[in-house]
């Protein structure tokens, strides 16, 4: 299995921490270069058919990257991918800082959750958090514009006489029903 940090700090340890590759010696630990906003800089096709687990810094940006680098990784080719909650951890928290000793960190791990699948069609991405968006072509320069929250197609559906045909689809509202 992979594991995959925000930073070199938090994969590799600097600063007399230990950091990711010394802590979790059952799993490769890398991280792509450029810091969190540079993560489709890298190239991730060496996960393809790899069991993949996103452990992101503690904070906004580190969210980001982590949805990043799942949807990177899916089109790369990997077998799962999940991401580890670290939203009850210190602001800015990584692999790289000291290690609470009740933090455990293989259990966290385990209990990564499964990210859903990005799904892209012609300009369209459905990203599983951020929902559906479109990317338009303007002055030679792609834009890209949110068009709804995230959805799933369960199938076609059609009138019980057989005349019309439509799309079923799921999601959660705000309270998560």
């Amino acid at each position: 299995p992979v594991l995959v940090t925000e930073g070199e700090k938090a994969a590799v340890g600097l600063d007399g921490h230990s950091g990711a590759s010394a802590l979790l010696l059952s799993h490769v630990c890398i991280t792509s270069s450029g810091g969190a906003n540079a993560a489709k800089s890298s190239d991730w096709t060496p996960l393809a058919g790899r069991d993949v687990v996103i452990w992101p810094d503690a904070d906004k940006p580190g969210a980001i990257y982590a949805e990043d680098v799942a949807r990177l990784a899916q089109e790369a080719g990997a077998r799962t991918v999940r991401i580890v909650d670290v939203s009850d951890l210190d602001d800015g928290f990584d692999l790289g800082d000291e290690i609470p000793s009740n933090l455990d960190i293989e259990g966290r791990i385990r209990n990564a959750g499964e990210c859903g699948r990005y799904i892209s069609f012609g300009p369209f991405t459905m990203d599983p958090v951020r929902g559906l968006s479109v990317e338009i072509e303007k002055d030679d320069k792609a834009e890209t514009h949110f068009v709804s929250g995230p959805f799933e197609v369960l199938g076609r559906v059609r009138t019980g006489d057989g005349q019309q045909w439509a799309r079923l689809l799921r999601w959660f509202d705000e309270d998560d029903r």
